[in-house]
């Protein structure tokens, strides 16, 4: 199993429906050298996916309910209850400008407005895009007030998600000699139980 094996699935669960991911992005400051802080994953999904067109993936409900904008993740994963990093919702450090600025996916001159959106609301949509906060974890949080619409996504759900793409779509995912270490076990694992809820149990017990 992977160092960091929540990071890990949660990486594999963005990429699965069809997610473009950066894991451990590291905030960096204009001056000096210590880093600030690190996104645990960047994820961006098009708008248009589609993946095998004689029996298409059907990808999770969270990414699906947008089908013409571009869709930016800033995922905080735990490996117990939902929360939020106090380094995303300070503004003072600029953190969440700094990636805004470095994905890229806005104009420079509207990375402010965005982010000040993301602090204030968990999210930032117009017509073309929804950049937003998601959380996983393993169990729901409390988060405050204002990030009361920020999705929390917990680990069996990932985890039934991940047995029926496995399972539903065996041949397409059957040769995978190039996935790393993680998505190898990740596949055995699924393969090895054909219920989803007693892969969901035995894969919780190795994290």
């Amino acid at each position: 199993m992977a160092t960091n094996k929540h990071e890990e699935l949660a990486n594999w669960f963005f990429r699965l429906n069809g997610c473009l991911t950066i894991p451990n992005f590291v905030v960096h400051p204009e001056v000096g050298s210590d880093q600030r802080t690190d996104a645990d994953l960047l994820a961006v999904r098009f708008p248009y996916r589609c993946e095998l067109l004689s029996r298409p993936l059907a990808d999770h409900p969270l990414f699906t309910v947008e089908t013409t904008r571009l869709q930016v993740f800033f995922v905080e994963v735990k490996g117990s209850g939902c929360a939020i990093n106090d380094t995303w919702r300070d503004p003072r450090p600029k953190n969440v400008n700094t990636v805004v600025r470095a994905i890229g996916f806005v104009p420079l001159a509207d990375v402010d407005k965005v982010a000040d959106s993301i602090y204030a609301t968990g999210q930032y949509a117009d017509n073309k895009l929804i950049a937003r906060f998601i959380c996983v974890g393993g169990k729901r949080g409390n988060l405050e007030p204002a990030f009361c619409n920020v999705p929390q996504i917990l680990y069996p759900e990932i985890l039934n998600f991940i047995h029926t793409r496995f399972h539903g779509h065996d041949k397409a995912k059957r040769s995978h000699p190039q996935w790393d270490h993680f998505g190898q076990v990740l596949y055995d694992e699924a393969n090895r139980y054909f219920k989803p809820d007693e892969f969901c149990a035995a894969f919780l017990k190795q994290m």
